[in-house]
């Protein structure tokens, strides 16, 4: 079944539950034990589908891989230089033999092609090194095959990566202060026409700081089958498992890191928008959704701002309606597109903690605020000897990055908090 069919079949499973409740609710009646049975199959379907529609979306980015090269433009190249297509078509060779065979198994143009100072790719140069040692390490460079399959498994875990957060690339593992200010307190004033200006406010600015934490794959052992095997795609292979154990910290740090030697998450800092009188309930009040909403500034309320939240609680807000008896809960029209909620895009995230008493279950606001600091590119390293007596190879990858919330005074980001009872 192709995505369009995945999305109807979806679409059609959340209307025929809708259909159930504005049947009951046409006939000022509850729903029947045969109707709760019913609609709670059809929700449980519409969430599997929802599942295979994102495992299907992961897969599709996973086989395109790189922009193809016929997209890719060639600039600053100079006279003798290899194309864009031909280095990448040789740099992929390379590292294919790379973690196949290791340094000692390549031919010397493949090594000359990973050990160069510089590669040259669509008219950007990037350093790039190699670790030397027993170990056979290769630092990847960011526009790598490699690297980008690592890192589409990472923006495909969780939802942080996906939420439109701002992402920087640096060079350096130096720590990078980001700069912020709150002037809205000020305002203008007349000025008459010989009068004194002298007056004067100045700007509070405050900093926020990123660091740079190591986070590392743990080993992922091949055998040595998988390594000959001419027509088994290694490089995707390993993408997808370092890429899912990478992305699952970064996620739940970048979610609820604490911010102790650890990335700081949203949800330890953002400032409750509202706390619903709801307690250790399944249920999210309409009244509390408009409200939460409205606690954000307007300022911040663009195409940026979206909802966040776990999948299961997502389930009360898909039964939501608003005072005329309209669910607010939008599918997805679009092929690629998010669900809605009152217009705003909505993101599931499973680092967010499920509704329950005192939970913070809800996050609303422009997650563009939210600062993913990434630096270099990921170092893959391969262990040739640790694992031979099992016929094995081990791999690593280690990557350095850090998160944190940046809220200059205004909160770009509030939560939905149950009460304590």
């Amino acid at each position: 079944m192709n995505l369009k069919a995945l999305r109807e079949r979806r679409a059609k499973l959340i209307a025929d539950a809708r259909a159930v409740l504005d049947k009951a609710d046409g006939e000022t009646r509850g729903l029947s034990p045969e109707e709760v049975v019913s609609q709670t199959a059809m929700l449980a379907d519409a969430r599997q589908v929802a599942l295979t529609i994102r495992n299907a979306e992961e897969i599709e980015l996973e086989e395109r891989g790189l922009i193809p090269e016929s997209q890719r433009e060639e600039r600053g190249k100079k006279p003798g230089d290899p194309t864009a297509a031909e280095h990448a078509t040789a740099y992929s060779a390379a590292l294919r033999s790379y973690i196949r065979n290791g340094f000692g198994g390549m031919a010397p143009e493949e090594t000359q092609a990973l050990r160069s100072g510089y590669v040259r790719f669509e008219g950007e140069e990037r350093a790039q090194s190699t670790v030397s040692g027993a170990t056979g390490g290769f630092a990847i460079a960011p526009d790598t095959s490699m690297y980008g399959k690592v890192i589409e498994a990472l923006k495909f875990f969780g939802g942080m990566r996906s939420a439109g957060c701002t992402v920087l690339s640096t060079t350096t593992g130096a720590d990078l202060p980001i700069t912020t200010d709150d002037d809205t307190s000020n305002t203008g004033v007349i000025v008459g026409e010989e009068g004194s200006n002298a007056g004067a406010t100045s700007v509070a600015l405050g900093q926020r700081v990123l660091h740079a934490y190591l986070y590392s794959s743990k080993i992922v052992k091949v055998s040595w089958q998988l390594l000959a095997d001419s027509s088994f795609d290694i490089e995707s292979y390993l993408g997808r498992k370092l890429g899912m154990r990478l992305g699952r910290i970064q996620n739940t740090h970048f979610t609820t890191g604490t911010g102790n030697a650890q990335p700081q998450g949203w949800v330890p800092i953002a400032a409750v928008g509202r706390q619903s009188n709801v307690g250790n309930t399944l249920s999210v009040p309409f009244d509390d959704v408009i409200k939460l909403i409205h606690s954000v500034d307007v300022a911040y309320r663009g195409p940026a701002c979206r909802f966040m939240m776990h999948d299961l609680t997502a389930q009360a807000y898909e039964l939501l309606k608003d005072g005329d008896g309209q669910y607010l809960w939008k599918p997805a029209v679009a092929d690629g597109g998010p669900d809605r909620l009152k217009g705003y895009a909505i993101v599931i995230n499973n680092d967010v903690a499920q509704m329950a008493a005192s939970a913070v279950h809800t996050g609303f606001g422009d997650f563009s605020n939210y600062y993913i600091r990434e630096v270099q590119g990921i170092q893959l390293v391969r262990l040739n000897e640790l694992y031979a007596e099992n016929g094995q190879v081990g791999f690593m990858a280690f990557m350095r990055a850090d998160g944190g919330l940046i809220d200059a005074g205004q909160h770009p980001i509030k939560t939905l908090q149950n009460s304590a009872t």
